[in-house]
């Protein structure tokens, strides 16, 4: 058992270094942009709970291959460039937590 969480780990990993580095901008662009419409769309109707934990579990994800990326990457400039997207998705994830 601990040696499938391990693969699992590692697997998530490898596959978290194949994202590019302009993925990233984009794929963080369109979770500010999803939050907005989730926002909207709780206003109006009730989301349910299972979409809201999808969409907060996405944004981890997108951190953490952010985390992967900073570690792996060699140039400085983009370093510096992922430290900031990764200080913007934090302050994403704690506008999510006060919204939804």
């Amino acid at each position: 058992m601990n040696s499938a969480m391990s693969s699992a780990k590692s697997s998530a990993k490898s596959a978290s270094t194949e994202v590019t580095y302009h993925a990233l901008f984009k794929w963080s662009k369109a979770m500010y942009e999803k939050l907005g419409w989730m926002y909207l769309t709780q206003q109006k109707h009730n989301l349910s709970g299972h979409k809201v934990a999808a969409y907060k579990e996405s944004v981890n994800h997108l951190l953490e291959c952010i985390k992967v990326k900073i570690d792996t990457i060699h140039d400085m400039d983009k370093k510096a460039d992922l430290k900031i997207l990764h200080e913007n998705t934090m302050i994403l994830k704690k506008a999510i937590q006060k919204l939804l």
